[in-house]
């Protein structure tokens, strides 16, 4: 399956649209400082799409960036206590209205103002493949408060200047130099870079719980992160509503992008770097995670065809 992009190179702005959805425990905070962030970027027409599932809408219509459109839906297919991110996130890629599409969370910055004009003109270097999992700086939960507070005290320009970015992997705030501990491990085929925070990786020792990892730690990529057509995102089905809660999903995603059309990570360069703001993971739970790794490889074993077709059918449905 091949779906090769028809960008001329112009002077003209490219366009592209970023979608993000956010549902559950996510709060408004976190997604205000993410749009007021959009006003840094250049070299684009960009498009903002949010979407939220949720019993009522959180945010206003002055909560919004001009380039920003919001959209409410609410609670659908939940899974016992679990939400459904794949209908959230479908919608939130229907709604976009740009050939390019970039697949976001609720908890990401783009540091670099020329991110999206940058990863364009690499994604069209690729002839039709995806690119995804973006380079992943973390700003830790004991550090939020401060930088939403000189964010909102003068501009979220100068809060992301003042972050102390020193260390590898973690952003810090002035009064709150929190340490951060790398692990590598060989798993699924690669090796993987997990990224504690000390408090946490304490935590996590003390409870010496195999399958809490998601919990305690995060990859040094962002994994949700996907940069494809919209197009390609349609023709394999978008997200699959059989995954709830935490995990997965976005893998499952990619899996199919990449064995239809190939792909390319993001380079591990300052450039294409994201900021994610940590926050509490409450909803997360092993046994629902653990579900969604099931999930995730009995589709992987029926095959790529097979999953796609189960999924275009709901999709269109």
């Amino acid at each position: 399956m091949t779906d090769k992009m028809s960008i001329n190179k112009t002077n003209h702005r490219e366009s592209i649209s970023l979608a993000i959805p956010f549902y559950g425990e996510f709060k408004k905070d976190r997604i205000k400082l993410i749009l007021d962030s959009m006003n840094l970027q250049k070299g684009v027409s960009l498009e903002v799409v949010v979407v939220e599932q949720s019993e009522n809408p959180s945010l206003k219509k002055e909560d919004l960036p001009s380039i920003a459109n919001y959209f409410h839906i609410p609670i659908s297919n939940k899974k016992g206590d679990f939400f459904c991110p794949g209908i959230v996130r479908n919608v939130a890629v229907s709604k976009c209205k740009n050939k390019i599409v970039y697949s976001s969370d609720g908890d990401i910055i783009f540091q670099n103002p020329y991110f999206f004009k940058e990863s364009i003109e690499l994604l069209r270097k690729l002839k039709g493949s995806i690119l995804l999992r973006p380079p992943v700086r973390r700003l830790p939960i004991e550090c939020f408060s401060e930088f939403k507070e000189k964010a909102e005290y003068k501009s979220i320009k100068s809060a992301l200047e003042r972050l102390d970015k020193s260390k590898p992997y973690i952003a810090t705030t002035d009064s709150n130099k929190v340490t951060m501990k790398i692990f590598k491990k060989f798993e699924s085929g690669r090796i993987k870079t997990f990224l504690y925070t000390e408090k946490d990786y304490e935590n996590y020792k003390k409870k010496s719980v195999k399958g809490y990892e998601p919990f305690y730690s995060t990859l040094e990529i962002h994994a949700g992160g996907t940069l494809m057509l919209k197009n390609q995102f349609e023709k394999v089905g978008g997200f699959c509503l059989r995954f709830a809660g935490w995990g997965c999903q976005d893998a499952d995603l990619q899996w199919k992008l990449k064995e239809s059309f190939g792909f390319l990570q993001f380079p591990n360069e300052n450039k294409f770097e994201v900021l994610h703001l940590d926050h509490p993971k409450s909803y997360f739970s092993k046994d629902r995670w653990m579900k969604n790794r099931e999930i995730q490889q009995s589709r992987r074993g029926a095959g790529i065809e097979s999953s796609i077709s189960e999924d275009l059918v709901k999709y269109n449905g």
